[in-house]
């Protein structure tokens, strides 16, 4: 199977020009890159920019083959929400940045990391560090069926790995404490 990644939210960060720019840095790794239209299903909690990650490009990223090429795309598309002021409705009166939902599939289920649009080097290699650690998380589990792993930034700032359960239940305290 070929490394590939799909760039969910594409028209809205880069033009034809541009897609056709990553895509031939992209084939030059031999990773193949996809660019989704406004048109396509789309099955996000937080984000309707998304990088997915095909379970060849997660083992690559793994391995440390493909970081920085990831890299470079991440902050570019990051780069294009700060640019072009893209923002997202969160409800009638919350508006914010758009953010980069990363999704890696395998196949014992999916991970899935919320990058904000301010990212920095050092924040992107712990987001590499903790998608490693729900790799190796998913890869050890016995039990069947989709096991989705979340990986938040907690209330003191550190990432952490959350199942579905847990996800949800952060979600519900996040709200509660929004509209407090």
């Amino acid at each position: 199977m070929k490394k590939s990644v799909g760039v969910r939210g594409a028209y809205l960060l880069f033009s034809n020009e541009e897609e056709i720019e990553l895509q031939e840095r992209y084939s030059k790794e031999d990773i193949e890159i996809l660019f989704f239209g406004e048109d396509s299903l789309q099955a996000s909690f937080e984000s309707f920019i998304e990088i997915i990650l095909n379970e060849e490009m997660l083992r690559a990223v793994i391995a440390g083959l493909t970081v920085e090429i990831l890299k470079v795309l991440i902050f570019k598309a990051a780069s294009s929400i700060k640019n072009k002021k893209i923002i997202k409705f969160e409800s009638a009166d919350k508006i914010s940045p758009a953010t980069i939902m990363i999704k890696a599939s395998t196949k014992k289920g999916t991970i899935y990391q919320n990058l904000q649009n301010d990212i920095s080097d050092k924040n992107f290699y712990e987001s590499i560090n903790k998608i490693k650690e729900a790799k190796i998380l998913l890869d050890s589990n016995k039990k069947d069926g989709i096991n989705d792993l979340f990986i938040v930034e907690n209330s003191v700032g550190n990432l952490e790995i959350m199942t579905l359960k847990e996800y949800i239940e952060y979600r519900k305290k996040s709200e509660e404490n929004d509209q407090q």
